[in-house]
């Protein structure tokens, strides 16, 4: 009886003081009782984490196994929009298909690359692409007019009388004009006593100054500069035209500016009329065009009020597209700046070649076929190559021809009584499969072979005329290529070994051609130097040379008549920075030698030379220091002196 009392009393005893006595063994002994006392929460907690591992397992494997779309996503919304049909073709373009068909596929095929990286033994090639990248900005014989502030002279050798290209530098009979950077300075023409007579800083907070050029007006009172930059507001680049009255050098002011969106191609002035080329790359946001915003998918004209879109009507599409840009041609007043008229080309980008009355821009893409049973396919470089006249007070779209091969730049096309005449490159790939393929499904691939055709096409309905296919051999490549009414010369190379072409085009359906045979070398650029005779600018028998040689027809060929080498140097490869002088027979030049002791970044190897060709040899006449970059050098040979330039340094040299 005692006992059961002591029990009772036990049981009636407060909890707070058994706490108080021993806690911890206390609350052991709660979260015990509790466990026993309620079994039906433990199975619902139970239950609770059950569920939650089966949701856990469940979204993991819609995370990892559903798989990716592959077809571009719905655009119907923007169907009421007049540039649907664009809106479309950019849609189409511009999605990619996804490498992988799932997640847990993109998985397993990263965990090798990444343990690559960590050993530090990624492969070119390997490194993976961050996601939600935007695509950025990207990134020349004229009759001489009298004038009240002196007498215009082309200092650019325009590749089409009449039709006057941008430059760094531009003179009248007074003084020549010298773009450097951002800065336009004015230099008398007095032999050794010229000095500069003005200057003008044009600012620009964020520009690419290394590409501006510009035009002098024949009445020598305007400069036009041509200002690649970026506008920070569209956050894309875009080409500035800005006026300056140049009327008193000592006192340069500023007339006006417009602009136009889309990297710089090329500009042209023509009977008082300015030609704008720019190339509009469609802006992407995670890799899609955000079409909610039409100022990143559509080209802009700032005209003085803001910037406008490019209206439908003046969009050119072709069929099949090849890349989401735009190329853009816009034809203003040179005195005023003043838009006249604007068109756009979707997917055209590459090379512009203006004529007296059109402008010729290419879009160059691949072309497959299915061959042998559908067992192989046949990839093909080609060309879409679209006309636009503007002589007229609207541009108007006169057609598209289509050759093989690519296109090197605005000297491998040419017009010439109807005809468009043109040069490419051609290159095919062959893929096939067998009964055995690789991982890709696919066993081999292997290249067909590059070559060179020259094409003659009809400017009445663009088809084409003749041609000659595959003249150059296997495997080499279009270096440079000139036209001179019905002659043509090309020259093509694989490594260091060139033959140059000669065609007699006079009678399109019987063309004919001579070669050189190979020589040592190859020229980058091609020049009909007068007096029957071809000049080849470019590299010699040796990677980081330069050779200048002299060509001419023969009986049985094209003839190697001398030439002119400089080992160990450098060289711009841009046309615009030689100068020519058929009437004197001399090519000026920047170049930068090195080896033997002495250094690129050496001030003795940065030069000018003048080389001069008496009929039997080419002779060096000049060879002064010339800092700078060899790009943006420039020279003009004025009675007796050598004035020459550099984005550092002007220099007067007296040339015997």
């Amino acid at each position: 009886m005692k006992k059961k009392k002591l029990l009772k009393a036990l049981e009636l005893a407060d909890e707070k003081y058994v706490a108080e006595a021993d806690p911890e063994k206390h609350f052991k002994g709660a979260r015990l009782k509790n466990k026993i006392a309620d079994p039906k929460k433990r199975i619902r907690k139970l239950s609770l984490l059950a569920a939650c591992l089966a949701v856990a397992v469940v979204a993991v494997n819609l995370a990892l196994f559903i798989p990716y779309s592959t077809t571009p996503p719905d655009v119907s919304r923007y169907a009421d929009s007049e540039y649907y049909g664009i809106i479309q073709k950019l849609n189409n373009i511009t999605f990619k298909a996804p490498a992988y068909k799932n997640n847990f596929e993109l998985l397993m095929n990263s965990i090798p690359r990444f343990v690559k990286e960590q050993a530090g033994d990624a492969a070119p090639g390997d490194a993976p692409q961050s996601p939600g990248m935007s695509n950025s900005a990207e990134g020349v014989f004229d009759v001489n007019y009298k004038g009240e502030n002196g007498v215009y002279e082309e200092t650019t050798d325009n590749q089409v009388s009449g039709v006057t290209e941008a430059d760094r530098i531009k003179r009248s009979d007074k003084y020549i004009y010298y773009l450097c950077d951002d800065a336009l300075y004015v230099y008398s023409i007095e032999g050794e006593d010229s000095k500069l007579s003005g200057s003008y800083y044009i600012y620009n907070d964020e520009g690419y100054y290394n590409e501006w050029e510009f035009y002098l007006s024949k009445d020598c009172k305007t400069v036009t500069i041509v200002a690649p930059c970026f506008d920070k507001t569209l956050k894309t680049a875009k080409v500035l035209l800005i006026s300056l009255d140049v009327t008193d050098p000592a006192n340069i002011t500023e007339k006006g500016s417009v602009s136009v969106t889309g990297g710089h191609i090329s500009t042209r002035i023509v009977d008082g009329k300015l030609l704008l080329m720019t190339n509009f790359r469609v802006l992407l946001t995670d890799g899609k065009p955000d079409f909610d915003n039409e100022f990143s998918f559509l080209p802009a004209i700032d005209k003085g009020n803001g910037f406008e879109v490019i209206p439908v009507d003046d969009i050119i599409t072709p069929e099949t597209l090849s890349s989401a840009r735009y190329t853009v041609v816009c034809k203003l007043d040179e005195a005023t700046l003043t838009f006249e008229d604007a068109t756009a080309l979707l997917s055209y980008s590459e090379e512009v070649y203006v004529s007296k009355d059109k402008i010729f821009a290419t879009h160059g893409y691949s072309d497959k076929a299915i061959v042998d049973e559908g067992k192989s396919e046949i990839t093909k470089k080609m060309t879409d190559i679209s006309a636009i006249s503007y002589g007229d007070a609207e541009m108007k779209y006169l057609g598209t021809a289509t050759v093989e091969g690519y296109v090197k730049d605005q000297y491998s096309l040419d017009e010439y009584e109807g005809m468009l005449r043109v040069v490419t490159t051609t290159d095919g790939t062959l893929q096939w499969t067998t009964a055995e393929p690789n991982e890709f499904g696919i066993v081999s691939a292997e290249a067909t072979g590059t070559s060179a055709n020259l094409y003659c096409i009809s400017l009445e309905d663009y088809e084409i005329i003749s041609s000659v296919v595959g003249f150059a051999p296997q495997g080499e490549t279009v270096k440079s290529v000139r036209f001179d009414g019905t002659d043509a010369y090309v020259c093509t190379a694989i490594e260091r070994k060139d033959p140059v072409f000669f065609f007699d085009l006079s009678d399109v359906n019987n063309i004919t051609y001579k070669e050189t045979g190979t020589i040592e070398g190859f020229s980058t650029s091609l020049v009909n130097f007068g007096n029957g005779y071809l000049l080849g600018i470019g590299t010699g028998s040796l990677w980081g040379s330069l050779k200048l040689e002299i060509y001419e027809e023969s009986e049985d060929g094209v003839i190697s008549v001398c030439a002119y080498e400089l080992d160990n140097s450098q060289y711009s490869e841009d046309y615009k920075s030689y100068y020519i002088n058929r009437a004197e027979q001399l090519v000026g030049l920047g170049v930068t030698t090195y080896g033997n002791g002495v250094y690129v970044t050496d001030t003795a190897a940065q030069r000018y030379i003048l080389v001069r060709f008496d009929g039997y040899e080419l002779h060096e006449i000049l060879n002064v220091e010339l800092h700078g970059d060899n790009t943006y050098k420039r020279g003009v040979l004025v009675g007796e002196y050598m004035y020459m330039f550099s984005g550092s340094e002007f220099r007067v040299e007296k040339v015997k």
